[in-house]
């Protein structure tokens, strides 16, 4: 199990991955193309007012690198190791 100390990154990370599938599904209902699950997904995205399909494709994948940037520029520091100690005798 992870330590605690994990957890922003591991969120983090899975943030990165649902940003990145939505975008990949944005970008698979704009070319027409892709399985019908992708495309349905990225309709789910599409939904509602706002800029073109395409500028909200580009910025969610954006979102995604950044996210996903983020995960791994913020691991926590190794645990702290004690020395092994000199012999005694």
């Amino acid at each position: 199990m992870l330590p605690m100390r994990w957890l922003p990154s591991f969120l983090l990370f899975l943030v990165g991955l649902l940003l990145a599938a939505l975008a990949l599904g944005m970008f698979a209902v704009l070319g027409g193309s892709g399985p019908l699950w992708l495309r349905s997904l990225g309709s789910v995205a599409l939904g509602g007012p706002g800029p073109s399909g395409f500028v909200r494709a580009l910025v969610l994948t954006l979102l995604a690198s950044t996210a996903l940037a983020l995960a791994t520029l913020r691991r926590p520091a190794p645990a702290a190791v004690p020395e092994p100690s000199a012999p005694q005798g």
